[in-house]
């Protein structure tokens, strides 16, 4: 009888990463093709040498297998958790490049729009009723992109709402209106 229940990974970390492998460290394990996750797991052992040929230290993960949609020599792509930190990101969606910087369309206010006019007709737009929301250029920092978001470095508070269509009838000081949530 084969108890498939839990399973071991086997994951080669390459050697320069060994003083940031830590037992219970997650481990995702996912389809190669798809990229999406299969089972997640966490860091059992850590052998104590590394591999002189290839320059990899061994590590093995265990993972729940209940539902058993693993299977024993299964090749899957890993990701091994070395550090994690929550951070404010944009959907790649949001993010436009001009003249080599990134930027976002912000939702504002006429506050907001008052802070930063640039070339809106402020006067016309005064006239609007006082609910109105207006696009914002807002130039930003970002990381590398991480599962279609890029982590913000600097450009935006971490409640701002970015646009994320029509990006390219935008205008810095234009009215929008928010699209209904579907139901």
């Amino acid at each position: 009888m084969i108890r498939n229940g839990e399973l071991t990974a086997r994951i080669e970390v390459p050697a320069r990463l060994r003083n940031r492998v830590r037992l219970g460290q997650l481990v995702s394990l996912e389809d190669p093709v798809s990229s999406q996750p299969v089972a997640r797991g966490v860091v059992a052992s850590i052998d104590p040498s590394v591999n002189v040929g290839d320059q990899v230290l061994l590590v093995k993960a265990t993972t729940n297998n209940r539902d058993g949609n693993l299977r024993n020599g299964l090749r899957l792509r890993s990701r091994l958790v070395l550090d994690s930190i929550t951070q404010p990101s944009v959907p790649v969606s949001a993010v436009f490049q001009s003249s080599g910087q990134s930027y976002v369309w912000r939702l504002g206010t006429l506050q907001d729009l008052e802070r930063d006019p640039a070339q809106a007709p402020l006067e016309r737009l005064r006239r609007l009723p006082p609910t109105s929301r207006f696009a914002l250029q807002t130039r930003v920092q970002l990381g590398p992109v991480q599962d279609g978001r890029y982590p913000l470095l600097n450009g935006l508070g971490t409640n701002a709402r970015v646009i994320t269509s029509n990006l390219l009838s935008l205008r810095h000081g234009l009215p929008v209106q928010l699209a209904q949530a579907s139901r």
